[in-house]
């Protein structure tokens, strides 16, 4: 590699001279910075190209997590809309009791997923659905949540909850924690469609 010196303001080729850049010369101060910079200037670019394969597996499993805790989020607003909306005092309270449990069970669900996996991103213009329903559809809202929750594929149906079955993306040895808090959200569901059904 040639180094150019000169007069290149004036424009006077004949003091230019091609001095032949000394390799790994220890007395040349200039010509190792530059050679330590390039190192750190390469070995940064290929942090940079790690990182930025690390992030593109992983924002497939990202966007699953933004769908889901949206969904939780759904879930949670479209029985708090109907807690308000019921006409027995029953429903209001059974509805009550269950929102209280499902938010601690929510709250704790998504606690352990960032220990695990670090922060979520819902993005800025994330959308929550909220349904109004009546009580005899709260009951075919309800079986849909658990299809969410315990099955395998998600039906296309009136209620948009979620693309993505939570079985599908947390049903494994990776995820128990994760699973037997969702297990007690279906047992919870259970049994308020139970009381739901008394007179």
């Amino acid at each position: 590699m040639n180094r150019r010196y000169g007069n290149e303001k004036n424009g006077n080729a004949n003091n230019e001279k091609n001095i032949p850049r000394p390799k790994n010369n220890p007395n040349n101060e200039e010509d190792n910075e530059l050679m330590e910079e390039e190192s750190v200037l390469n070995n940064n670019e290929k942090k940079g190209k790690q990182s930025l394969n690390i992030r593109e597996s992983s924002s497939a499993n990202d966007n699953k997590i933004n769908d889901i805790i949206l969904a939780l989020f759904q879930i949670q607003e479209t029985l708090r809309v109907s807690h308000f909306l019921s006409e027995k005092k029953s429903d209001h309270e059974t509805l009550d009791k269950f929102l209280k449990k499902f938010n601690k069970k929510m709250d704790k669900f998504i606690e352990v997923w960032m220990g695990k996996h670090e922060k979520f991103d819902l993005g800025k213009n994330s959308q929550i659905n909220i349904y109004q329903i009546t009580k005899y559809e709260l009951f075919d809202y309800l079986d849909i949540v658990l299809k969410f929750l315990t099955g395998d594929s998600m039906n296309n149906s009136v209620y948009k909850l979620s693309k993505y079955p939570l079985k599908n993306i947390m049903n494994n040895k990776k995820n128990v924690d994760l699973m037997s808090i969702r297990d007690d959200i279906v047992k919870n569901i259970n049994r308020m469609k139970y009381r739901l059904r008394l007179k």
